[in-house]
């Protein structure tokens, strides 16, 4: 019985944990490994609009908003696809703050850059509020080859 409350225990215990996000740094410096995966990135999303929506290892400007290098390219976004009014209707008042996105990453691109308007990096399904701590934990520079 013992055993059975225990086990209980720390089952409910597992459920209240909230997962926590992938840093937007560690995507971009990983990307060839997440393309078609979901996932949870947190990062700075600045102005989201028709024709442009991307989330920033930080706020730039910040000592958060760093660039990574992989593959030799140096990336510091990733773009947020487009032909979803629901993530923009619920993107819109978090617009110029930390949050965390969820989604799928693109399967032929690492950030969205050279396609067209809003091109995807990351097909976006929810978005939240985040924190700073949470969603751009550390400055954090990566050198992939």
């Amino acid at each position: 019985m013992r055993l059975a409350v225990a086990l209980a225990g720390m089952w409910v215990g597992g459920c209240g944990a909230a997962e926590q996000p992938l840093p937007l740094t560690q995507l971009l410096s990983q990307c060839d490994s997440f393309k078609g995966k979901s996932v949870q990135v947190g990062g700075y999303l600045d102005d989201c609009a028709k024709y442009s929506c991307q989330l920033f290892t930080g706020k730039p400007g910040s000592e958060r908003f760093v660039a990574v290098e992989s593959a030799g390219v140096a990336r510091s976004a990733i773009g947020i696809g487009g032909d979803n009014e629901a993530f923009d209707q619920k993107a819109a008042p978090l617009q110029r703050s930390y949050v965390v996105v969820t989604g799928r990453v693109d399967d032929r691109s690492c950030d969205g850059q050279g396609g067209t308007d809003r091109s995807p990096g990351l097909h976006p399904s929810d978005i939240r509020a985040s924190t700073m701590t949470e969603a751009a934990p550390a400055k954090l520079v990566v050198r992939n080859s």
